[in-house]
């Protein structure tokens, strides 16, 4: 067979062998093509559809499950937040509404699968669209519920209908997988097969080949022709072989080295040079960091590379240039060095190589695809040792041979380039700046010329003003020989000022002096002249007629009228001397309110003129002023109001605003505003300023219509001004006027303005209204949050209850005006009335104050709930149970329970006295006689009121309240009922357990009975026929003109030198049944104590001649036995420090004159009873 072959020619045979084998590769190949284009197909409908289906699908539930949060977070979500989460939601909604885009394109499946989708969704938008309109309305609550209730189904729909979609294309998926998987194993099989016949034939061919010598001389001949052509990556056959055949092989080999050598060196020559010349058109880092990183990347193969650069003034790398790098996610565009690869490389200046790079730190991405490098190469860029910066290549290949020869030898020059750019850079900076420099030196050359010019000239001057001062010198000298004179006639006109300002300041003293003894003097027979006044005018004897009671009446309100007078001009005396100082405390605006409402509603009717006031929303519930000085304001301005209008109305408005021009601190800010408005009189335009200052009048003639003194605005001026205020005036003659003043007010969060904004308009209530019978039990519901109205009604009726509800307060009030319920809950954040005005109103109205009031609100202030009489006070959220106890406790003071009431006092008649005022058919009442006795009362039961006497005789009633707060007992509603006169600081510290005070007196059992009906929550005419006598007998006349327990019998010492005084107050204790010693003067009563062994009492006047009562009462306490006798102080002195000086003498207590004969009657009561103790 050889020799049959060596016929054929060498070309034939090879022709023939390797055109076998060739055919069957051919076959080969199209087999494997064909079984690939296959497996493609297959792999590509896998990926079309259930892949890229299931993951759309996976990305839709995905932002349905944001949806779902987003919308949990708007219900919750402050107001200022709502707007943000809505367009969070839309956002999400269009990214939804592209992955059903995408599952529509490409889902085999049934198309009506994405049209329930769409569905679901269509079904969700409107509740969605509800939900936000109810959260930008600010009704949470609904919101809330709303997204309970419905949104989450419909969500919860969309999600079912998506998660079948996936179902149908994870059983795509796994349908071409199978085929798949089937036609891989059919195409393999068959390949196989194929393969060995081919490698079969393949090895016959060549080993038939294999011995031609011919054929070994072909192949080299075909390795040296592809050689020459430029393929030098070819291994030469035949090198190994003997013979002729192995050296010609291996001169090929050699010549291939050569060419292969010569070839890199050209194409590296060749790249050097174009990127050189390419460099030197470059004129920044960036542009050159840009253009080098993106030639690198093409040239090495490499699939990414950055280039940074170095920054000396940051001391950092940072990134300059990148090819094939997208950056972000996380990637950090500055190094500092040391600072990972790229930082640690420029601190090194080596280079480094890394290889099997894990998965996750880089991956290079394409159209096609996305895969991690195989090697990292970071190089630094270096120039005579310097480091400016430094290059990353990431490659799929590596960087051998001529790649990494390119990179050792271009970075060099890209340094040396960027070298020189910064140095060319500097070399522009220092231009600009010797330039500028340049500039600035012409320049200052021109102006030192001018200057030079100018001084010049000025030396001529100099010289011309050096002869004319010569020539003034002489004119000085004479002009300060009258300037001595001058300075003479000055200190001797500043030894007057000084002698002058003595001089004032000893008038001042002596103005105070003389307001002082002034006041005495006045103050002295006002004491005695109101005394026998109202003495007279209660007709004690019942001897007067009615004209004569009458006139005795008309006399002490004359005499009050002129102790008023004389209190205005101390007070105005004091605030002109700086003596006055404004007690900031704070004070609630809707007490003040009601406080106006109270005092002059009766004075307006009484004149036929109708009285309102108004509290604008949106105000603070309290004000920080000094109350005193604000009561005496608001008493002159609507005093005024009333005194200067004939008819029509009166009307106040307590709001907030802006100070007016020319009025109010400088840094500006809010203002409290009352306004008090009439339809009087009115004020000339021209006496609107003479008004405000002292003794002045609108109308100072001697026909003037209204009468007065003037000082009232000049007062109220003053005292709004020692508070931070001011008031102005408004007015038209003949038509009225308004006074406002205006008082500081702190700035308010933007949630308190936003309480006052208009409520919304009320929907259809769904209550029992329609449904009430005769004898129902009622309870009325005053919330604006509609659910938890339902809620709380739903509460209510499981307990037997018929509901009615109401959003605002004036309906809540006209519900309670209509159908009287049992008991109301009541919310505080109302619109426009809130619940603090909507209680004072129902506490102000007799027919609806017993109705029981209990707060349900989010605002945390009970004492405040309590104090005005509420039955009890729940902070939001609240429990079912709680609600069962609330329920219980109306239904406690419907009428179906007895009220209990513990009366705490020492004095068993006034126990008996207080027992008969407060006791009633539903009114259980339990006494303690002692501190102790009340507190143990106090932990073992509980009482709805507490009637409180300060004077015990273990400790006194301040203390028990605070041993109570101490120990934790929950205190019921206190009414301090005392004849102790308190201290300013005794009613601050009274007012944190109670605004109820009464003082024993003439009319405090009415007062009395009217607190106690707050807190008991009961109706007065419920009283049993001895208790309203009790009551309409203490109503009618004065409780203290009956004969006294602890005052008959008892023998008094009053001291006085004014004997009108003396016969006045002794003609008054002895109607009580009172034994009244008199003496004249401090030396005289010494006598008599000394005399009289009997004395229980001493009432000591201050001002008297010879020994004064200061000293009178120090010598009093000198003698040991008298250190208990009680001495009480009573002056006509009313200057400041009066009361400090008087108690430090050794007196129990002051009183001033004129005396209020109940005071001083309820004041000897507990100091005859404490000394009894």
């Amino acid at each position: 067979m050889l020799k049959r072959l060596g016929r054929v020619s060498v070309r034939n045979r090879l022709l023939g062998g390797f055109g076998f084998v060739g055919l069957l590769t051919v076959g080969f190949a199209l087999m494997a093509i064909s079984g690939l284009q296959e497996l493609a197909r297959l792999s590509s409908d896998l990926y079309e559809h259930p892949m890229r289906v299931t993951a759309a699908v996976l990305n839709a539930r995905n932002d349905i499950s944001e949806v779902k949060v987003t919308m949990r977070d708007l219900v919750s979500a402050e107001r200022g937040q709502v707007e943000d989460l809505v367009g969070r939601e839309i956002q999400l909604e269009s990214d939804i509404d592209g992955h059903l885009a995408e599952i529509r394109r490409l889902y085999l499946g049934n198309p009506a699968d994405i049209d329930d989708v769409d569905r679901a969704l269509a079904a969700w938008r409107p509740v969605r669209d509800e939900i936000i309109a109810l959260m930008r309305q600010n009704r949470q609550a609904e919101a809330l519920a709303r997204r309970k209730d419905t949104s989450a189904q419909l969500i919860a729909a969309v999600e079912k209908e998506l998660a079948d979609i996936s179902v149908f294309a994870a059983n795509k998926a796994s349908q071409f997988n199978a085929a798949a998987a089937t036609r891989r194993n059919e195409v393999a099989h068959l390949l196989y097969i194929t393969l060995g016949g081919i490698l079969l034939a393949g090895v016959a061919a060549s080993a038939v080949i294999h011995k031609s010598i011919l054929g070994q001389l072909r192949r080299l001949k075909s390795s040296m022709t592809a050689i020459v052509a430029g393929d030098h990556g070819l291994e030469v056959p035949e090198r190994d072989g003997g013979g002729i055949v192995g050296e010609i092989a291996a001169a090929v080999e050699v010549f291939r080295q050569s060419a292969s050598r010569l070839s890199e060196e050209n194409w590296l020559k060749g790249h050097m040079a174009d990127l050189s010349t390419a460099m030197q058109y470059v004129a920044d880092r960036r542009s050159l960091a840009e253009m080098v990183i993106g030639r690198l990347v093409r040239l090495t193969g490499s699939a990414a590379g950055v280039l940074y650069g170095w920054r000396k003034d940051g001391e950092q790398l940072e990134l300059l240039g990148q090819s094939g790098f997208a950056g972000g996610d996380g990637h950090p565009e500055t190094f500092r060095l040391g600072e990972g690869l790229v930082g640690r490389c420029g601190l090194e200046k080596a280079a480094t190589e890394l290889a099997d790079i894990p998965e996750g730190y880089f991956r290079v991405l394409s159209g096609l695809g996305e895969a991690p490098p195989r090697r990292i190469l970071v190089a630094p860029l270096l120039s005579k040792g310097e480091l400016l910066g430094v290059v990353e290549l990431a490659s799929f290949d590596g960087f051998d041979g001529s790649r990494r020869a390119l990179i050792d030898q271009l970075l060099p020059v890209v340094a040396l380039n960027l070298d020189l750019l910064e140095r060319s850079r500097q070399a522009r900076l220092l231009f600009e700046e010797t330039r500028a420099q340049a500039d600035e030196l012409q320049t200052s050359e021109e102006e030192l010329k001018a200057q030079s010019e100018e001084l010049q000239e000025s030396l001529e001057e100099l010289r011309a003003q050096r002869e004319e001062l010569m020539a003034t010198n002489e004119e000085l000298l004479e002009k300060g020989e009258a300037l001595r004179e001058r300075q003479e006639a000055l200190e001797k006109a500043r030894a007057e000022s000084e002698n002058r300002a003595v001089e004032l300041g000893l008038a001042s003293r002596y103005k105070s002096e003389f307001l002082a003894n002034m006041s005495h003097e006045l103050r002295t027979p006002l004491n005695s002249l109101l005394i026998l006044a109202k003495s007279l005018a209660d007709n004690e004897e019942q001897t007067l007629t009615e004209e004569q009671i009458e006139s005795a009446g008309i006399i002490h309100d004359s005499g009050n009228h002129l102790l008023r007078l004389i209190n205005d001009i101390l007070d105005l005396s004091k605030i002109e001397a700086g003596k006055m100082e404004a007690v900031i405390e704070e004070v609630a605006i809707d007490a003040l309110a009601h406080g106006i409402r109270r005092r002059f509603l009766g004075l307006a009717t009484a004149r036929r003129l109708s009285l309102t006031v108004e509290v604008a929303p949106g105000l603070p519930a309290t004000i920080r002023v000094d109350a005193g000085m604000l009561d005496q304001i608001v008493n002159n301005l609507v005093g005024n109001a009333i005194k200067f209008t004939r008819e029509g109305r009166i009307e106040v408005s307590l709001a907030g605003g802006d100070w007016p021009e020319g009025v109010g601190p400088a840094e500006g800010g809010p203002a409290f505003r009352l306004a008090v408005s009439d339809t009087g009189v009115g004020v000339d335009p021209e006496k609107r300023q003479r008004i405000f200052r002292a003794f002045e009048q609108a109308d100072g003639t001697t026909s003037r219509e209204f009468g007065g003194t003037g000082l009232g605005l000049s007062i109220a001026q003053k005292l709004a001004g020692l508070m931070g205020g001011a008031i102005t005036l408004d007015s038209i003659e003949g038509k009225g006027s308004t006074f406002t003043l205006y008082l500081p007010l702190p700035a308010a969060p933007e949630a308190a303005a936003q309480a006052g904004a208009e409520a919304p308009t009320a929907a259809a209530v769904d209550d029992d209204r329609e449904l009430l019978e005769r004898g129902d039990d009622i309870i009325l519901v005053i919330e604006d949050d509609g659910s938890f109205a339902r809620l709380l009604c739903d509460m209510a009726r499981r307990q037997g209850f018929k509901c009615l509800r109401a959003a605002d307060g004036p309906d809540g009030l006209a519900l309670a005006l209509r159908y009287r319920p049992t008991g109301i809950l009541l919310d505080i954040a109302l619109p426009g009335m809130d619940g603090w005005a909507v209680i004072a109103e129902l506490k102000r109205r007799p027919e609806l104050r017993h109705i029981p009031v209990h707060f349900i609100s989010a605002i945390d202030d009970s004492v405040r709930g309590l104090q005005m009489g509420a039955a009890g006070y729940l902070q939001k959220p609240v429990t079912r149970e709680q609600m069962d106890e609330v329920f219980e406790r109306l239904r406690h003071f419907s009428g179906g329970s007895p009220r209990r009431v513990l009366i705490v006092d020492d004095d068993s008649g006034s126990r008996k006295a207080t027992r008969k005022l407060v006791q009633g058919k539903q009114v259980a009442i339990v006494e303690a006689a002692s501190g102790g006795h009340a507190l143990e009362l106090l932990k073992q039961q509980s009482f709805d009121c507490l009637v409180l006497d300060l004077l015990l005789p273990d400790f006194s009633g301040f203390e028990l309240l605070d041993r109570a707060s101490a120990e934790q007992i929950v205190l019921p509603p206190v009414v301090v009922y005392s004849g102790k006169d308190l201290s300013y600081e005794e009613n601050l510290k009274l007012r944190e357990y109670t605004d109820s005070i009464v003082i024993k007196g003439a009319r405090s059992p009415e007062r009395l009975v009217d607190e106690v009906s707050l807190f008991l929550h009961s109706v007065q005419a419920e009283a049993p026929a001895a208790a309203q006598a009790a009551r309409a007998m203490a109503a009618s006349a004065s409780v203290a003109s009956a004969k006294d327990e602890i005052l008959a019998g008892r023998v008094v010492l009053l001291v006085d030198d004014d004997m009108r005084n003396a016969f006045a107050l002794s003609k008054v204790l002895r109607a009580r049944g009172l034994k009244v010693n008199v003496a004249q003067d401090g030396d005289k009563a010494l006598a008599q104590l000394a005399a009289n062994d009997k004395i229980e009492l001493v009432l000591m006047d201050i001002m008297m001649p010879g020994m004064d009562g200061d000293a009178a009462i120090r010598e009093i306490r000198r003698q040991a036995r008298f250190a208990s006798l009680p001495v009480l102080a009573l002056t006509a002195k009313a200057m400041q420090g009066d009361r400090e000086r008087c108690l430090e003498a050794g007196a129990d207590d002051y009183l001033s004159k004129p005396v209020d004969t109940e005071a001083l009657l309820a004041r000897m009561r507990d100091l005859l009873a404490g000394a009894a103790r």
